[in-house]
């Protein structure tokens, strides 16, 4: 079985694979709003978010991990992960 990056898309999201550029919109969506306080690790601070990015855009590219982050077709904004 082959992994390889997708854009999927439906009415309302659209599911792009992670990259860098993501990073900006990822912030705006999910720091300083307590999303994250049953995770096992924090991405509440700026810093932790890039920081997860730039991790998960490193392990895609190694093949380990597939990530996407949620894009609200209205907006055409970041407005989440997986």
């Amino acid at each position: 079985m082959q992994v390889a990056p997708i854009t999927l898309e439906g009415a309302h999201v659209r599911l792009e694979p992670m990259r860098d550029e993501h990073a900006e919109g990822l912030v705006a969506a999910g720091c300083g709003h307590s999303l994250f306080r049953f995770f096992p690790f924090s991405l509440e601070a700026e810093e932790a978010m890039r920081g997860y990015v730039k991790l998960n855009v490193a392990a895609a590219a190694s093949g380990a991990v597939l990530p996407f982050v949620t894009i609200e077709r209205a907006t055409n904004r970041v407005v989440g992960a997986t």
